[in-house]
């Protein structure tokens, strides 16, 4: 069963990719990201922005 950071993670990277598809990547700021998931935990889970796009990356290459 996943814990409650990995549930917080994947809704955070989920709002964020359709933010980014919705907006562009230069036009979403991190607290819109929090607004849009209903979550302030962002920074205990990731450092910023870019570090969403490095994880999902790291995640398509392991489906590979």
């Amino acid at each position: 069963m996943p814990n409650a950071n990995s549930k917080n993670m994947k809704l955070i990277v989920d709002t964020a990719i359709s933010l980014f598809k919705e907006h562009g990547y230069q036009n979403v700021s991190v607290n819109e990201i929090c607004k849009s998931a209903n979550r302030s935990s962002f920074y205990t889970i990731f450092s910023g922005q870019k570090d969403i796009i490095n994880y999902v990356l790291s995640m398509e290459r392991g489906k590979n």
